[in-house]
């Protein structure tokens, strides 16, 4: 037989590949301790890096209520009865609280500027990203909120918000103190004339049909 059989010329069919969990493992046996200690470094610098890169935010609110209908000084008028429309009178609110004349009102307050919250424009474009009002549906409440990463500067623009909505609404309204006395005047002036002309015509009366009070009728004189 001329025929040579060569050993191991052929691969021994079925060899399992090899296991990666024991490469590791033998890579890594003597060094367990010190892969560790290197992994509880790298974490803690990572957390610590994630911690410095994400800052926290805060957040200061406020509310305002929508009442319904406005103060009568002394009467029911058709300015101070229920307002139709309420839903929509609250969301003209909400807008208004947005509006750039509120926000300047609110940017003028002495106290924001002390906190450090930056001069315009870029102090505008900021509150106004970090501005936050919203007003749920049937509800009288208007919630006003400021976003920021330092905790007093957002407390202090919450409330200059709120201070900015309600000095507009006086310049708007003109509900001061001397236009309620203006108004008092002059309700005051109308009665003191309805008075005289029910006082008038219970004198035309004593006289026509007799009786009466005797001092009215001297006074009438």
């Amino acid at each position: 037989d001329d025929s040579i059989v060569l050993a191991g010329a052929d691969p021994v069919a079925g060899d399992a590949p090899p296991n990666p969990l024991l490469l590791l493992h033998r890579a890594l046996r003597g060094r367990y301790l010190l892969v560790c200690v290197a992994a509880l470094i790298m974490g803690l610098g990572g957390a610590a890096a994630g911690y410095m890169a994400t800052k926290p935010e805060y957040s200061s609110q406020g509310w305002i209520r929508a009442f319904p209908r406005q103060p009568r000084v002394l009467y029911e008028t058709d300015e101070n009865m229920a307002l139709p429309g309420f839903d929509a009178f609250v969301r003209s609110q909400v807008d208004l609280l947005r509006s750039r004349r509120v926000i300047d009102l609110a940017l003028a307050e002495p106290s924001l500027r002390e906190a450090g919250w930056p001069a315009p424009p870029g102090g505008v474009q900021r509150l106004i990203e970090s501005l936050d009002v919203q007003a749920a549906r049937g509800s009288e409440l208007i919630s006003v909120g400021v976003r920021g990463s330092d905790p007093a500067q957002v407390q202090v623009a919450a409330n200059a918000m709120l201070n900015a909505f309600m000095r507009y609404q006086e310049e708007q309204d003109g509900l001061s103190v001397t236009d309620r006395e203006r108004r008092l005047r002059e309700n005051q002036r109308l009665l003191a004339a309805e008075l005289r002309t029910v006082r008038d015509s219970i004198a035309r009366a004593t006289e026509r049909f007799g009786g009466g009070d005797l001092q009215m009728l001297v006074e009438s004189k």
